[in-house]
């Protein structure tokens, strides 16, 4: 959880400064991609803690990805 929020800073940068020099898309929508089996496999295990937390990552990723197509 407190990895999610180390990324608060970095979403600031993207939105609110609209600065996303050096951020290569390519790898913030393979992170993205990549968090998609961990929420399967929480899932079908029923590990909650599994799915929040890679859903979390998913979001957060998922914006990394979108700033740096938009800026």
């Amino acid at each position: 959880m407190i990895s999610l929020l180390m990324m608060l800073p970095q979403l600031k940068l993207i939105y609110f400064e609209k600065i996303s020099a050096g951020i290569e898309p390519i790898t913030w929508i393979t992170l993205t991609i990549l968090d998609i089996p961990w929420i399967i496999y929480g899932v079908i295990r029923g590990e909650t803690p599994i799915v929040f937390i890679y859903t979390g990552w998913l979001v957060v990723n998922f914006l990394v990805f979108l700033g740096a197509i938009l800026y």
